[in-house]
């Protein structure tokens, strides 16, 4: 009995040895089975990676040629198109995306820039109306209508400038080389994040004095101004600082085209038909 139980526990050792042998054979196989596939998929990654990277590097090469173009394109559609032209540009204080990129694409064409810097929002016309308006005329969107009209008439003539010089007296509006009669005007104007609504009324008074004004704003910041010019009947570009929005707002200063050029929704275009 006891030699029986010897063999008998001897074999179970030994089917019990070879189970663990095939366990762990089974485990190293896999193992090794698995490290291969992680090793190819690694390799076939690395091989898209650097096929990716190839094209991304021609991409931007184009792209660099394509903007050179379009920039050297820009120079010679806009020569000269605003040349003698007054432009004044109305921005707030304090925050003007897109100015530095309207005053080149201006004097690239020929035309001087004066600006018109808004100190306190809706050139502190809420809070009161100035006295060079007369009297009786309530502060807040009356005032503001009145104001706008009136800088607009001063601004289309070389004459006195009372409602403006008041404005500047009240220290709400600053002015930067700005010399009247102006030919065109931009408003980049913001109170509060909003458009500003003397500014939006400046220019829909001068653009219907038969001044071209244009509601602008850059590629990377919706401000609302675009929309507002639109919907007061003046040209917008919402996309100054490429150079399809260059030329666009040259050529709605300069009268060869009309409308919202841009990349964002109400835009009825990129760029005027060229």
């Amino acid at each position: 009995m006891y030699n029986l139980r010897y063999h008998v526990a001897s074999l179970v050792a030994v089917f019990l040895a070879l189970t663990v042998g095939l366990v762990l054979g089974g485990v190293v196989a896999e193992r090794g089975s698995v490290s291969g596939r992680v090793e190819s998929l690694v390799q076939q990654l690395q091989t898209r990676f650097d096929a990716l990277a190839q094209e991304n590097a021609g991409l931007k090469r184009s792209l660099e040629h394509e903007r050179s173009f379009a920039q050297a394109a820009v120079a010679a559609l806009s020569r000269d198109a605003l040349a003698g032209r007054r432009v004044v540009i109305v921005v707030n204080a304090g925050r003007a995306d897109g100015l530095d990129a309207a005053r080149s694409a201006v004097e690239q064409a020929g035309g001087t820039v004066g600006v018109v810097m808004l100190e306190k929002p809706l050139a502190g016309l809420d809070a009161a109306a100035p006295s060079a308006l007369g009297t009786g005329l309530a502060e807040g969107k009356p005032a503001i209508e009145a104001a706008a009209r009136a800088v607009a008439a001063e601004l289309a003539t070389s004459g006195p400038r009372p409602v403006l010089d008041s404005l500047v007296s009240a220290g709400a509006v600053s002015l930067r080389d700005v010399a009247a009669p102006v030919d065109g005007c931009v408003v980049m104007a913001l109170a509060d994040d909003e458009p500003d609504a003397f500014g939006i009324a400046l220019g829909a008074a001068l653009s219907s004095a038969g001044i071209p004004c244009v509601g602008v704003e850059s590629s990377a910041r919706d401000t609302g101004v675009a929309a507002a010019a639109a919907a007061e009947g003046y040209s917008a570009v919402d996309h100054v600082d490429y150079p399809a929005g260059s030329c666009s707002l040259v050529w709605c200063l300069s009268g060869r085209a009309e409308g919202w050029f841009g990349l964002k929704k109400g835009a009825k275009a990129a760029f005027p038909e060229l």
